[in-house]
């Protein structure tokens, strides 16, 4: 328990972080979808990694949600969370660069997933390249008939 407790905890602490030394793969990671009855039970952690280029000074990330309904057809929808609405900064001349989010009080039943939108930048902070990374799908299912979808 206590070695659990601290990898707990040691995860914590580098979490949010810039990479050091070694560079990480560039990703959009759902790292939890987490399912339950109530809105407090449902939740998902995604984590975004970046890896620097040449000639990258900064490099910037930014998380956005999408959710889909049943009935709502095949496209997800942006859900709007202020707290996701920063980019996130490296400082400069770093390796790469590690951050995650986590959105709970999940809507039950519906899917999502996370958009990460990744920047570098150069010395004269001219952008010199971007990408985007979608994680995959958080299914959050009905659990059973009488119990409507709550946010």
């Amino acid at each position: 328990m206590r070695r659990l407790l601290f990898l707990t905890l040691a995860i914590a602490a580098l979490l949010p972080a810039q990479a050091m030394g070694q560079k990480p793969k560039l990703a959009a990671t759902l790292l939890t979808c987490s399912s339950g009855v109530t809105p407090l039970e449902r939740s998902l952690t995604v984590l975004g990694s970046m890896p620097a280029t040449g000639a990258t000074n900064r490099m910037w990330m930014r998380f956005e949600l999408y959710h889909k309904v049943p009935g709502s057809g095949t496209t997800f929808k942006r859900v709007k969370l202020p707290a996701w609405n920063p980019w996130i900064k490296s400082d400069p001349k770093v390796s790469g660069l590690v951050f995650e989010r986590k959105v709970d009080s999940l809507m039950s039943p519906a899917n999502y997933r996370v958009t990460v939108r990744f920047r570098w930048y150069n010395n004269a902070r001219k952008r010199i390249k971007s990408k985007t990374k979608t994680s995959k799908v958080c299914r959050q299912t009905a659990l059973d008939s009488t119990t409507p979808p709550t946010q």
